[in-house]
């Protein structure tokens, strides 16, 4: 669902490092082998503007 716009929000070194994570945690690929990414408690999870710290968000 997401894996097509991965390429829009990180740079191929970003999820080329994200992929060496998950392969240092999952050594056989046995884990979730079709997932990119956990997510978080659920698919709509959004901080609001009011929780992101000043000068963060502009």
């Amino acid at each position: 669902e997401k894996r097509r716009f991965m390429p829009m929000l990180f740079t191929p070194d970003d999820l080329a490092a994200q992929l060496r994570l998950r392969r240092a945690f999952d050594t056989q690929g046995l884990a979730n082998p079709l997932k990119i990414l956990p997510t978080s408690a659920s698919c709509g999870d959004v901080m609001g503007l009011g929780t992101v710290p000043e000068g963060v968000w502009t």
